[in-house]
């Protein structure tokens, strides 16, 4: 299993107290060291349109949010567990952000804006970047329906 460490992870570890960055370090090293291991206590966020996302717990307030695949894992994020369960669940552009236009301009602000921090985040990754997507969501009504992938995709090239 390939086994990564994003840079939103690296970052949000910094912003923890010592304390917590040290329990945050050992639980990583368990979950390198078999991510199965039912001491880690995963959990899926089911309130997040990607289901490869879960968390394990570092302690009764701190969470790593981690992404998982049948061949690799992917630390994203560490924090206390109300903020890292909410960076986990958003969604670009928020709803709410989307709704709240009131005129087609704002409207495209909004989407320039989301698609310009994609490009900045593309571009900062030093030696890869991996972009996850879902083609289908379950709804709240049980219905499945397909979800088209992100506009923002297409703007992105897969060549140099």
């Amino acid at each position: 299993m390939e086994f990564s460490i994003a840079d939103t992870f690296t970052a949000s570890l910094n912003r923890l107290p010592v304390q917590y960055q040290k329990a945050a370090k050992i639980t990583v090293f368990d979950i390198q060291a078999d991510p199965t291991a039912h001491g880690l206590r995963l959990h899926r966020v089911d309130r997040s349109a990607d289901k490869n996302f879960w968390t394990a717990r570092v302690t009764d307030d701190i969470r790593i949010v981690l992404h998982r695949t049948q061949s690799s894992l992917l630390l994203c994020y560490v924090d206390h567990h109300d903020d890292a369960y909410h960076w986990a669940e958003r969604v670009i552009p928020l709803r709410s952000r989307i709704e709240s236009a009131s005129e087609e301009s704002e409207l495209d602000e909004i989407f320039e804006s989301e698609r310009h921090l994609l490009y900045v985040a593309c571009t900062r990754a030093r030696d890869r970047v991996a972009v996850t997507g879902v083609t289908g969501v379950t709804g709240v009504t049980g219905v499945t329906g397909v979800t088209p992938g992100s506009e923002f995709l297409g703007d992105l090239s897969t060549s140099g």
